[in-house]
């Protein structure tokens, strides 16, 4: 069962809106107290990676393949910020939370 199933099982009632092609990034659901909705939340830094992931599937088909790692993950963000993060409005709208903050504290 993928964790859009999950959603939909768990919360029956509910019409979330959840990101195309991240799936993988979700984290859970939390109430939004402002619009008194429950919305998907998922995490930013998963979200990047899987356009990093898709980035790379690319890359023989096109100019992605000269990117140097820092470049691509550069690219990467700022897609995720302008057509992903950006690109949700409304009060069903996802949270991605910024978790990366602790990857440099994890032993």
């Amino acid at each position: 069962m993928n964790k859009r199933e999950v959603l939909a099982e768990n919360y029956p009632d509910e019409e979330l809106l959840c990101a195309d092609g991240f799936d993988g990034a979700i984290i859970g659901v939390t109430y939004n107290i402002k619009t008194s909705t429950l919305v998907v939340c998922y995490s930013r830094t998963k979200c990047i990676e899987i356009i990093i992931n898709d980035i790379k599937r690319e890359s023989e088909f096109s100019n992605y393949e000269k990117l140097t790692d820092d470049e691509m993950l550069e690219e990467a963000i700022e897609h995720f910020e302008y057509n992903v993060e950006g690109a949700y409005v409304g009060e069903k709208t996802p949270i991605f939370v910024n978790d990366e903050i602790f990857e440099m504290y994890e032993e």
